[in-house]
């Protein structure tokens, strides 16, 4: 099989960790931004509603970090057909949120 032809069961582990990592992080740092936004909250304090913005944030953020990886790692591992692939959903992505923003 050439460079540019891999299988996903062929996939490089190292990048499945990197992709794993990437998720749990995301996941772990939205849980306890909300967690401590919720508990800023109820003891009325000031900075409360924004601790639970960027909690959320993080968390609809999480899957658009998972594509930008799978760009990297589709580079690395020299497939670049699933590297457009994932570059396009990146790309489509991001021009969604920013025109949204800016209606």
């Amino acid at each position: 099989m050439g460079r540019g032809a891999h299988k996903s069961s062929e996939r490089n582990q190292t990048t499945d960790h990197m992709l794993a990592v990437g998720l749990r992080a995301g996941g772990v740092a939205a849980f306890v931004l909300v967690v401590a936004g919720s508990v800023l909250e109820v003891l009325h304090l000031q900075f409360a509603r924004l601790v639970l913005q960027v909690g959320i944030l993080a968390l609809m953020s999480t899957p658009v970090l998972r594509v930008a990886l799978s760009v990297f790692a589709f580079w690395r591992e020299h497939d670049y057909k699933y590297m457009v692939i994932a570059a396009a959903v990146l790309t489509i992505v991001l021009l969604g949120a920013i025109l949204r923003v800016a209606v």
